[in-house]
C-alpha cells in the first residue's frame, strides 16, 4: 500500500449532466425564494432551525455575488446529516465550528476542544472496531473569507481537500495535516492502533469542479458536501451557482416549514409577529 502523499491539484469540472438537483425550481419554489431573500435584514427567519437562529440578513447570503456566511452553510450540514442519517449512510458532517475548534481557532490544534463529539452510529467505545465504513465531510472556515471542504473516506483510506477557487490560494497541506492528526488522536482515544501513513491525501481530487469568482466558494462546499454523501460525480459548475442558491435557499425554507409543522406551530405565508418569536416563513 502507498504511504501518505499529497496529489497536486488537476482536472477540472465536466459537463453538467441532467441531475435533478439542476433542474429549474418551479414558479411558486421560485416566488417562496424570491420573497424569503427580501425584506427587512434584521428580521427572524426561523427562531431555532437545529438550534439555529437564523435571520434573514444571513439567509440573504444567499443572493447572487454574496459571499455564503456560515449560518445557511451549517443548516444545510445539519439537513445532510439528517439524510444520511435517514438513509442509513456512515456518515458524519459537521458544522463549520468542529474545524474551527479542532483547529484551535489560529491557537493551534486542540483536540481537547472536539473530543467525543463525533459520535457514529455505533460508538466508538475503547476496544470496539474501528468505523471502516465512515465517511467524513467538514466544511472549513478560512478566515471568514474563503470555504474548502475536508473529505476523509475510511473505505479508500484517503483524505481529500477540495478548494474550488482558482483566485483565493490557501494551504490545502494545513488542512490535510490537522484533519490527519484527528483521525489518529480518535484513534488513540478508543486504544486503536492507527498509521495515517497507510492513506492517501489528495487537494482538489481530479473532475473538481472550479470556482471563477470570488464569492461562490461556500456553495461550491455545500454543493460538494451533497453530492458526495449521495454518491453522485461531481458534475456541477460555476454556471450552475445562480440556481443552486436558490436550490439551498428552498432545501432550508421547507426543513423550517417541516420544524414548525412537528412543533405545532401555525403560520401564514409573510406573516411577521414582533418581537424575538417573529416567524416570517411558512
Amino acid at each position: 500500500m502507498s504511504r501518505c502523499t499529497t496529489v497536486s491539484p488537476s482536472g477540472t469540472a465536466g459537463p453538467t449532466q441532467d441531475n435533478l438537483r439542476l433542474r429549474p425550481l418551479t414558479d411558486q419554489d421560485s416566488e417562496k425564494v424570491q420573497l424569503a431573500l427580501q425584506g427587512n435584514p434584521d428580521d427572524v427567519l426561523f427562531v431555532s432551525l437545529f438550534s439555529i437562529q437564523l435571520v434573514r440578513s444571513k439567509f440573504q447570503s444567499l443572493r447572487p455575488r454574496q459571499w455564503l456566511v456560515d449560518k445557511p452553510i451549517n443548516i444545510i450540514m445539519e439537513i445532510l446529516q439528517e439524510r444520511a442519517n435517514a438513509g442509513d449512510r456512515s456518515q458524519f458532517i459537521p458544522s463549520s465550528f468542529f474545524y474551527e475548534r479542532l483547529s484551535g481557532g489560529g491557537n493551534g490544534y486542540n483536540y481537547s476542544n472536539i473530543e467525543g463529539q463525533w459520535r457514529p452510529l455505533q460508538p466508538l467505545r475503547k476496544g470496539a472496531g474501528w468505523p471502516v465504513d465512515y465517511k467524513i465531510f467538514m466544511p472549513i472556515n478560512v478566515g471568514n473569507w474563503h470555504w474548502v471542504l475536508g473529505e476523509i473516506d475510511f473505505p479508500s483510506r484517503k483524505i481529500n481537500v477540495y478548494d474550488h477557487s482558482k483566485i483565493k490560494q490557501v494551504n490545502g497541506l494545513e488542512f490535510v495535516r490537522v484533519l490527519c492528526k484527528w483521525i489518529k488522536d480518535e484513534a488513540n482515544s478508543k486504544g486503536h492502533v492507527f498509521d495515517i501513513n497507510e492513506w492517501t491525501t489528495t487537494i482538489n481530487p481530479e473532475n473538481t469542479p472550479e470556482q471563477t469568482n470570488g464569492f461562490d466558494c461556500g456553495v461550491f462546499v455545500c454543493t460538494t458536501a451533497e453530492w458526495l454523501s449521495e454518491g453522485s460525480d461531481l458534475t456541477f459548475s460555476q454556471e450552475d451557482m445562480p440556481h443552486l442558491r436558490k436550490r439551498m435557499a428552498l432545501t432550508i425554507l421547507r426543513r423550517g416549514e417541516e420544524e414548525h409543522a412537528r412543533s405545532g406551530q401555525s403560520q401564514q405565508p409573510n406573516e411577521e409577529v414582533g418581537g424575538e418569536e417573529e416567524i416570517i416563513m411558512n
